[in-house]
């Protein structure tokens, strides 16, 4: 659960003062054994998608200049061919990796809004329990023992 200090909005990011941003975005080396923390205290996900971004669009633009530069040199037609292909295709990258980091970025923006919401309407789970306790009983929505439960103790004859 987020605490007061890891909430933020989408455009800045509000982290721990022991995982602040350099002023490029990004976390600086002094915080290496912050991204090799396997018990996960601090969050750096957030500070981590322009990098990830960053770097997938300059590895991306890197590898279509050297495949340009390796086509000009098997025959210079072909060198044209990926010349023009090599934009489109950097592009491409360029837009679904941005989609992927707007994707994770929305992903942890969630549990943010949950635990607003969570917050904002304390009895909301005793509301739902008391919507699903009316709801027909419908039997292939049953809660009970799985396909695999049963299907082992068929196996053991119980």
């Amino acid at each position: 659960m987020p605490t007061a200090e890891h909430e933020g909005t989408r455009g800045e990011l509000s982290l721990s003062p022991a995982v602040a941003p350099s002023r490029w975005g990004v976390p600086s080396l002094r915080d290496l054994r912050e991204l090799t923390d396997v018990r996960f205290e601090s969050r750096l996900g957030p500070a981590l998608i322009p990098l990830v971004y960053l770097g997938s669009v300059l590895l991306t633009a890197l590898g279509a200049a050297v495949l340009v530069w390796l086509a000009v040199l098997e025959a210079w037609w072909l060198g044209l061919l990926t010349l023009a292909a090599a934009p489109v295709v950097v592009l491409a990258v360029a837009v679904l990796a941005r989609l992927g980091c707007e994707l994770a970025w929305s992903v942890f923006d969630l549990d943010e809004h949950t635990t607003a919401i969570a917050a904002r309407f304390p009895h909301l789970e005793s509301t739902i329990d008391e919507v699903a306790s009316d709801m027909p009983n419908l039997g292939f929505l049953r809660r009970g023992a799985s396909n695999r439960e049963r299907w082992t103790s068929t196996m053991d004859g119980s």
